[in-house]
């Protein structure tokens, strides 16, 4: 678990590492998820990266930036992004923040920013 703001109900998000490498970014609002990943093992372990996850919710859409690259689905996807559903209400979770052991530096916007913007700033 990198970061989870997740209610006892499951209203919220979620950000973690699988076993294979691959990011997880999970969105509910208790009725409608959204399962956004990386899929494959775009993590490294044991290597200090650096990581945006940026949220749209104009288009809906999630997209992943690691060390200053746009993820753009590697070899096992077409796309790096993905959009999430119009049914997405809020992610409005638990009040306490819980951010993992391995999160040394962490900015949270309150838009999202755009593909630029993240990749100056890792």
């Amino acid at each position: 678990m990198l970061l989870d703001s997740r209610s006892p109900s499951a209203v919220g998000c979620l950000l973690r590492v699988d076993k294979e490498g691959a990011l997880e970014w999970r969105m509910s609002d208790g009725q409608t998820h959204s399962l956004h990943d990386t899929a494959g093992k775009a993590l490294p372990f044991g290597k200090k990266v650096t990581l945006a996850v940026v949220v749209d919710g104009g288009p809906k859409i999630v997209s992943f930036i690691i060390d200053g690259k746009l993820y753009d689905g590697g070899d096992e996807r077409q796309f790096g992004w993905s959009r999430f559903s119009a049914n997405l209400l809020n992610v409005n979770g638990s009040k306490r923040l819980r951010v993992g052991e391995a999160i040394q530096s962490l900015r949270i916007y309150n838009r999202a920013l755009m593909t630029c913007e993240a990749l100056v700033m890792s």
